[in-house]
């Protein structure tokens, strides 16, 4: 499934687009259903040298940071360019 992290443009920006599982986007569309305990690969996904990857998991990791001490541990231990935490900061999970 694709899924093109929020806001959506107009027109589609290909560049914004993840291929992702239906659980997956089941719970994006649906964020307090995040089951933290799933999001583990954020571990590894996080480091991705793909900037809409990490902004993506650095959003993901924010919402879960809430609740999930692992995730603010992350997050805490992460260094991302300026470029990622621009795209990440933006509205939407």
């Amino acid at each position: 499934m694709t899924y093109e992290i929020p806001p959506v443009p107009t027109e589609p920006d290909f560049n914004r687009c993840l291929l992702v599982s239906e659980s997956v986007l089941g719970q994006l569309a649906k964020p307090q259903t995040l089951v933290g305990g799933e999001w583990h690969h954020l571990k590894e996904v996080i480091w991705s040298d793909i900037p809409v990857v990490q902004a993506m998991a650095l959003r993901i990791l924010r919402h879960l940071a809430r609740s999930e001490p692992w995730a603010q541990n992350l997050i805490d231990e992460t260094y991302l360019d300026a470029e990622v935490e621009e795209l990440a900061g933006e509205e939407g999970l």
